[in-house]
């Protein structure tokens, strides 16, 4: 039988993005009421604490790259990102 491939990060809205956040179990941030701006806090629960990124918020495209610095920033593990590229991309 041959491997299975892996999946990986690609090039996707920002609402694609806080789709796949928000079923990892990322939140916006409760206190993030700026107006106008172009990002949204974030916050997910991990290691006894809280981590919170921003996200650009109306773009078209955001960069594997991009997506990948916020998923680490938010605590996940290369691990934890395959397995939620694998359940839900």
């Amino acid at each position: 039988m041959g491997k299975q491939r892996r999946k990986s990060l690609r090039l996707v809205s920002s609402d694609r993005f806080l789709s796949f956040l928000r079923k990892l179990g990322v939140q916006p941030k409760p206190t993030s009421r700026r107006r106008g701006g172009s990002h949204l806090m974030v916050e997910r629960a991990a290691n006894g604490g809280t981590l919170s990124a921003p996200v650009l918020q109306g773009k078209r495209e955001l960069d594997p790259e991009y997506q990948r610095e916020v998923l680490e920033e938010l605590g996940f593990s290369p691990d934890e990102i395959q397995s939620g590229l694998d359940r839900h991309y």
